[in-house]
């Protein structure tokens, strides 16, 4: 938990600073750095319940496809930077291939 929400809460429960901490928090979990596990520890920690999130599926579908065609073009680097910023958001990739036509696939799963 960040120690800026400790500060908050500590000074007679100043919520509305606390929540001032968790929006900033789930503008930069977006940009792929530790700022989503600070904002699931924190929410937690205040007592939301985090695990009946709703997934973008639309989302994850675009960028999973996004992905592939990285991956057929062999940049690699933008095929991780991808795959990534969907773990950071919580969502856990798996690629394989397809058993009929040999082509790879991705799944995902939110990650627990």
């Amino acid at each position: 938990v960040p120690v800026e929400i400790i500060d908050a809460l500590s000074d007679d429960l100043a919520t509305y600073a606390a929540f001032q901490v968790l929006t900033q928090l789930a503008g930069e979990a977006m940009d792929g750095n530790d700022a989503a596990a600070s904002l699931k520890a924190s929410l937690l920690f205040l007592g939301f319940d985090v695990a009946s999130a709703k997934v973008d599926e639309g989302h994850v579908g675009k960028a999973i496809a996004k992905r592939l065609a990285f991956i057929a073009a062999k940049n690699w680097a933008e095929a991780d930077r991808i795959r990534d910023d969907l773990l950071a958001q919580g969502i856990q990739l798996k690629d394989g291939k397809d058993p009929v036509t040999g082509e790879r696939i991705t799944t995902w799963e939110v990650k627990r």
